[in-house]
């Protein structure tokens, strides 16, 4: 079966973490959450400079919208 890799990615983009749940990435999914629980507790018990965390929390969001995209065309290549 040929998964597309926008579907992934657009749910990545918008809910982290989901797209690897789609994808059935199971511990990449938990991964996602717990550092983006991580950073919210963070924020919320130590209140550091804020613009650390915001960075901190695009960075991950981006790494995890790459992985969706790119996680699916090795999905693909191995089905072939």
């Amino acid at each position: 079966m040929k998964t597309t890799s926008d579907m992934p990615c657009i749910i990545s983009f918008l809910a982290p973490g989901m797209g690897q749940l789609i994808k059935q990435h199971f511990v990449k999914t938990i991964i996602v959450w717990l550092l983006i629980a991580g950073l919210y507790l963070f924020n919320r018990y130590y209140q550091p400079d804020i613009h650390i965390i915001y960075f901190a929390g695009f960075i991950i969001w981006a790494i995890n919208v790459y992985d969706a995209y790119n996680g699916t065309k090795d999905i693909n290549i191995s089905n072939d």
